[in-house]
């Protein structure tokens, strides 16, 4: 196992950050690059890449629409550690006296919700996210009415982002897991969350945490014709925020 530590020094020390790894420290300079802010673990027999970074982080969050008269709403967020509830919020920006909200349809961070589409000429989706002090993240208005054209997978982690209102304080460092060359029908699992590779066998989930200690756990399970099971974990690879 490896062990990474982040340290975020107080805004008030002017320390920046340190950086440690297996408990050598390799940085504590305010001035230092990405080449020593970033540690990357390849876990080399599932073809997949572990990236830490305490720097640069950004917080994304989007929807996603499938469907017509019968539509699911995909929520997409990075940093779902720091949200408690999110909602669908269907608006009709053609009703009499101007935008009306015409329902709100609950849904957890990263899952999706099932529902029949009001009526209205031009409605569209929000989707907000509320953090434990009410604060609140929301994407910009999607169609209901229109196909979705930005070429996003269904269930596929994309790294797109449409926030047009933030108000959720996000800190920490920020996970990534990527992966290709996965045979097709296998089943991945990484940072505790059920992953669906993309067409040609890759997939990537980032995640930002608060300060902390983790443990990042990759698996692969593929399920031959013959219905048996085969199945391969990665060594974790353990990641404390101080």
């Amino acid at each position: 196992m490896t062990s990474v530590a982040l340290c975020l020094a107080q805004p008030a020390l002017a320390q920046g950050f340190v950086i440690s790894v297996d408990g050598q420290t390799l940085t504590g300079d305010t001035r230092v690059t990405d080449v020593v802010r970033r540690t990357d673990v390849a876990l080399a027999n599932a073809d997949v890449q572990v990236t830490f970074d305490g720097l640069g982080i950004k917080p994304r969050l989007d929807v996603e629409v499938s469907g017509t008269d019968v539509v699911t709403l995909q929520s997409a967020l990075n940093y779902p550690a720091f949200v408690t509830r999110g909602e669908m919020r269907i608006i009709d920006r053609a009703a009499l006296g101007g935008a009306r909200t015409v329902q709100v349809v609950d849904v957890a961070p990263n899952g999706s919700v099932t529902m029949t589409v009001p009526k209205g000429d031009d409605l569209v989706v929000v989707h907000r996210v509320y953090d434990a002090d009410g604060r609140f993240d929301e994407t910009a208005p999607l169609s209901l009415r229109r196909e979705d054209t930005r070429g996003l997978e269904d269930g596929v982690e994309d790294g797109s982002d449409s926030t047009a209102k933030r108000g959720i304080r996000v800190t920490g460092g920020a996970i990534t897991v990527a992966g290709r060359d996965v045979v097709s029908g296998a089943r991945v699992r990484a940072l505790g969350e059920n992953l669906r590779p993309d067409a040609n066998g890759g997939f990537v989930i980032q995640r930002i945490l608060p300060a902390g200690q983790y443990g990042v756990d990759v698996s692969v399970q593929v399920w031959p014709r013959a219905a048996t099971t085969s199945s391969y974990t990665e060594n974790p690879v353990g990641y404390s925020l101080l």
